[in-house]
Order: structure tokens, then C-alpha cells, then sequence
């Protein structure tokens, strides 16, 4: 308890100060640093999920690895699932006008983690205890970081509520509908991915491609689509920005959060889709057309394959299955909202250009490291190194293709071999071309429903035109919809 009565004084002496200087410090300053404490707070709440939580082995509610667990702690699965929420809500609410994440930040992450505190020692105790999982820091490191992370959640609502003058509009009834109606859905979006393994088990149904529970899923992705897109369609530049860069974030966080179960070769983000999480948020921070269009073409089409060649085995709630849905779920939806949001331009003709050179600099730096690493795992795996293992980046290493593309057998009759280890350049080379053949009909697809986009586009102009002529609005005192961008997503002045 004296750490959390540490965290506590530091906040009181900072807000403190604060308030009495409040006047005395330019605005520019108090800006920047609200930006840098929650840049500060998304770096370490992503560096934790690299270091050792006992936790992890207190989510199980059946057979994991062959061995059955019981052990859960609801406490914690619920305390920290609200405070997941404090590591994209906080960014938002800084960086942001929309009342809704200062909101969040202010009466809902600032009081979790007030409950955090409380069970400060409890917390400290699974991240001491060793998993054998990740990378174990030393304990003043694991103190250090977690109270620097528990002070940020802090201080930072109170600035914003008491410093920047934030408060709840308790006379907008749409203030009310947006936090209590909004809120669920972000603890649905934001959750951990172990959340539903340590409330309710693995549960004994399974995704088999092409089942009831697959196309279950493709379609609930479709309507989440539909439902982003006709929300935020005609909102300001900055609320369709700020909700594709706060779900971008929450993917980030949800990738890097399985390190707690697996710090081993295999997890590196090289799978195309793994590094999705990644690519999507940086072509948003950086804003090049080129980057993004490379991010569309590639991991559009390869989180398409995933959604329907399924590659999950284990109960339908379990850890890594959870982690498959979230995972492919954004890495498919992100890159069609940026372009349907008007964030980024249509890709226009030097798309595929872009997509070649970036795809295939990812081909080819996944194919030497692929094979450094198999290599090293069959010299050293009989030695007791636990991070090296085989790995199968962009699936060019194994046979599992072959299950749905047979006449590429052909293709593993050619061998070389380095050391103990074999790997088939050919059969990597007609991968590489086989994916890029899919991703240039994807392309053109993609132009055709664009292309369709802008007859109805132009339809609904026609109609507002002759609604227009015939008197229609002023009839029944409307106001006359005025588009804001054209049928190719540019805006108008």
C-alpha cells in the first residue's frame, strides 16, 4: 500500500502546483506536456505487454497445452479490462476535440484507476512472480514503470477536468446517450484478449473454415463496417480522423498484449496480418499515400484470406483464438475505412507500384529471416533456447498451403539445405507470385465497387436535384443536403 500512497502525493503535489500556476503557464507548454505523458503512457503500457505477468496463468478455465487450469482471478480480469481503456481513451482525449474521449478519460479511466490503487500489491505480485512467459525485469524496474503508468492515468484526467475546464454537459440529453450508450461499445472493443477465456472459459465450439461460426464472423465484420461508415460519413475531418486513429491504437495495444503468453520467434510480427497492427497506425500518423496504399493492397486481401481459411484450433472464447478475430478483424476493416472516411485519397495508378516495392521488400526480408531462424532453431532448440522456434513467416516455410492449393507439390522436390535445415525456393517464389496475382484482382474489384459507388453517388445528386426543383425542402421546411466532398472522396472548398 505505501507505493500506492507514493503515486498518490506525487499526483497531489503536481495537480497542486498546477493549480496554483494554472495562470502563470502558457497554454502551449500545458499542451505539450499533456502530449508527451500520454505518448509516455502508451510506450510503457506497450512495453509491459513484453514483460513477465503471472496473470497469464490466472485466465484459464480448462485445457491449455494438454493441461487443465481453474485458476482465475476476476478482480483483476475486470480492474484491468477497465484500465485497458486508459491507454487509447487518454491519447484521444489529448490529442482530440471530441467530448466523448475526455469524458471517458475524466469519469470513467480516472476512477479505475483509483480501484487499481487499491490493489496495487496484488497487481505487483503477478508482475514479480515469474511466468516463464516473457522477459522478467528486475522489481524496481516493474515498480517504477507501473507507478509512473498509474500516476499519468491520473494526473492527466484532472488536468484536463480542473486545468482545461472539461466538464460533463449534464443539460445535453446527447451527452448522457453518447457516454452511457457509447461506453459499452468501447469496453467491447477495447478488451483484452484474455478477457473472455478467464470470464467463461474456452467453451467447447470451434471455427472450422466456412462453418456457421465463420460466416457468423465475416458477417458481423461487414456490419461493423456498415455501421463505422454511416455513423462518421458526413462528421468534420477530425472525428472521422480520431476514430480510425483511436481503433488503430486499440489494435496496436491488442497485438502487442500477446507477448504475456509468448515471447518466442514465431510471435514476431512478420506474418503479414501481425504486421498490419503496426502498419495501420503508422499510415495514419504519417499520412503518405504511397505507404498506405501498400498497407491497403497487401493486408486487405491477406486478412480477406484469414477470414476464410480460419487458422484457429482451440475453443471459440480461448486466448489465441480471441487474439485471431481482434487481429484480422481491424487489419481487414481499417484500410476500407480510411478510404470510405475520406482520410486517405482512392489508390490511383501508382498503387500497384507501391504495393510491388513494399511487398516485395516484406517478401524477401520474411525469407532471409525465415530461414536464419529456422536454421538457428535446429542448431540450438536440443540446447534449452526457449526463443527460438520454427517459424513459418507468410507461410512460406511449411506445407500447410498445399492443403488448399495441391498442385504446388511440384514445388518441394527442389531443397537446399543449410545445415540441418531445408527450405524450397521455388515453392517460396510461387507463393510470393500467387499473392500478388490475388492482390492485383483484388485491386481491380476494388475499382469496380468504387466505380459503382459513383453511379449511386451521382443518383443521390440527381434526386436531391429534382427533390430541389419541385420544391420538396421548402415544403416541409428541410434543409437541402450539401455535399461536402466528390463522388472520388476529395473535399470541396
Amino acid at each position: 500500500m505505501i507505493y500506492s500512497l507514493v503515486v498518490v502525493i506525487l499526483v497531489a503535489i503536481v495537480f497542486t502546483l498546477l493549480l496554483i500556476f494554472k495562470n502563470k503557464i502558457p497554454s502551449i507548454y500545458l499542451e505539450k506536456g499533456l502530449k508527451i505523458s500520454v505518448v509516455v503512457l502508451f510506450t510503457i503500457a506497450n512495453i509491459r505487454q513484453f514483460l513477465n505477468d503471472n496473470f497469464i496463468w490466472m485466465i484459464n478455465g480448462g485445457t491449455y497445452g494438454e493441461i487443465y487450469y481453474k485458476q482465475t482471478d476476476i478482480l483483476q480480469t475486470l480492474v484491468r479490462w477497465g484500465h485497458y481503456l486508459s491507454f487509447v481513451f487518454l491519447p484521444c482525449a489529448v490529442f482530440f476535440k471530441a467530448r466523448f474521449y475526455k469524458n471517458v478519460a475524466i469519469y470513467f479511466c480516472f476512477f479505475v484507476t483509483i480501484i487499481q490503487l487499491f490493489i496495487f500489491d496484488q497487481t505487483m505480485t503477478y508482475f514479480v512472480t515469474d511466468s516463464t512467459r516473457a522477459l522478467y525485469a528486475p522489481e524496481w524496474f516493474r515498480y517504477l514503470e507501473y507507478m509512473l503508468e498509474l500516476f499519468i492515468c491520473l494526473i492527466v484526467p484532472l488536468i484536463l477536468r480542473f486545468i482545461k475546464g472539461h466538464r460533463f454537459n449534464i443539460k445535453d440529453k446527447k451527452e448522457y446517450l453518447y457516454f452511457f450508450g457509447l461506453l459499452p461499445i468501447a469496453l467491447m472493443i477495447v478488451m483484452p484478449v484474455y478477457v473472455p477465456q478467464s470470464l467463461f472459459g474456452f467453451t467447447l465450439r470451434y471455427m472450422y473454415p466456412l462453418s456457421l461460426e465463420n460466416f457468423s464472423w465475416i458477417l458481423l465484420i461487414f456490419l461493423m463496417t456498415a455501421i463505422i461508415y454511416f455513423c462518421f460519413r458526413f462528421k468534420d475531418y477530425e472525428t472521422r480522423y480520431s476514430i480510425l486513429v483511436f481503433l488503430a491504437l486499440l489494435l496496436f495495444v491488442h497485438y502487442n498484449s500477446i507477448y504475456l503468453m509468448d515471447l518466442i520467434a514465431s510471435r514476431l510480427p512478420f506474418q503479414l496480418c501481425n504486421l498490419g497492427a503496426y502498419l495501420v497506425l503508422i499510415a495514419l500518423l504519417i499520412k503518405k499515400q504511397g505507404f498506405f496504399e501498400f498497407v491497403l493492397l497487401a493486408n486487405v486481401p491477406g486478412a480477406a484470406i484469414a477470414l476464410f481459411a480460419v487458422d484457429v484450433s482451440e475453443g471459440l472464447l480461448s486466448f489465441w483464438n480471441i487474439h485471431f478475430y481482434i487481429e484480422h478483424t481491424w487489419v481487414f476493416i481499417l484500410p476500407l475505412l480510411c478510404i470510405a472516411l475520406r482520410i486517405f485519397k482512392r489508390p490511383g495508378k501508382h498503387a500497384i507500384k507501391h504495393f510491388l516495392i513494399g511487398f516485395t521488400t516484406y517478401f524477401l526480408f520474411c525469407a532471409v529471416a525465415g530461414v536464419v531462424m529456422n536454421y538457428l532453431y535446429m542448431k540450438y532448440y536440443q540446447l534449452g533456447h526457449t526463443f527460438f522456434d520454427k517459424v513459418n513467416y507468410f507461410y512460406m516455410f511449411d506445407d500447410k498451403v498445399l492443403s488448399f492449393l495441391p498442385f504446388l507439390g511440384f514445388t518441394r522436390k527442389l531443397g537446399v539445405t543449410i545445415g540441418d535445415y531445408t527450405f524450397y525456393p521455388i515453392y517460396m517464389l510461387m507463393v510470393y507470385i500467387l499473392f500478388v496475382i490475388f492482390c492485383f484482382a483484388f485491386y481491380y474489384i476494388y475499382r469496380i465497387f468504387l466505380n459503382i459507388g459513383d453511379d449511386h453517388f451521382h443518383l443521390r445528386q440527381i434526386r436531391i436535384n429534382m427533390k430541389q426543383e419541385k420544391g420538396y425542402y421548402e415544403k416541409h421546411h428541410k434543409k437541402v443536403p450539401q455535399l461536402t466532398y466528390d463522388e472520388t472522396g476529395e473535399e470541396l472548398c
